[in-house]
């Protein structure tokens, strides 16, 4: 028969066991508490992230060719002016037509033709500074680059581009040692007009005519 000592030890224990589980399940609520609330913390920290990189590229990134647009040649134009290269080369370039293309088949038939220019420019001129500026005009910076090599480019691009039945008009400005790359696009941008007029005078004209 239990003595009143041993029933007291065998209370304490008892209430200790219970104490214990209590403290364990307790333990384990908080952990998941603890899992939980770091998972959606983490969640939010993570879909935060993407929807500022999202707003950053709608920002950089033209919607339509999927290209760097004007705000991301105007963010980086400094770095090639602080850069010193051996050479620099800026082309402008129209798409000749885009309006009419527009009107004939559709806007939908004007931004593939649009996305097909962008990829070739990007392509054959240079990857990573390659910017449409705004409707039919886009701008290219080749970096250490002879004039001859960008012009032999530019004909070939224009030759791929012609067999899809699209033209376009560019100029080239280079610069060998100093350089500013706002007066090279202006260069650039004047003889592309020139290049543009000689077009609409012959071969546009021709093709305004047939149509």
């Amino acid at each position: 028969m239990e003595t009143a000592k041993e029933k007291r030890f065998k209370v304490i224990d008892t209430l200790n066991r219970f104490s214990y589980m209590a403290k364990g399940k307790n333990m384990k609520k908080n952990s998941i508490l603890f899992l939980t609330g770091y998972l959606a913390g983490s969640y939010f920290v993570l879909s935060r992230m993407q929807t500022q990189l999202r707003e950053k590229n709608n920002d950089t990134k033209d919607i339509v060719t999927g290209i760097a647009n004007r705000n991301c040649y105007e963010k980086n134009k400094y770095i090639w002016n602080r850069r010193h290269y051996i050479s620099l080369v800026c082309i402008f370039v129209d798409v000749d037509g885009l309006h009419e293309y527009n009107n004939q088949n559709g806007h939908a038939a004007g931004d593939k033709m649009l996305r097909y220019i962008a990829q070739m420019l990007k392509k054959y001129l240079s990857n990573t500074n390659t910017f449409r500026m705004g409707g039919d005009e886009f701008l290219i910076i080749i970096p250490d680059c002879t004039y001859e090599e960008a012009h032999k480019r530019c004909e070939f691009v224009q030759k791929c581009i012609q067999t899809r039945g699209y033209h376009i008009s560019y100029g080239i400005s280079y610069r060998k040692g100093n350089y500013a790359i706002d007066e090279m696009m202006a260069e650039s941008d004047r003889k592309m007009y020139q290049a543009k007029n000689n077009y609409y005078k012959t071969i546009g004209n021709r093709r305004m005519q047939r149509n």
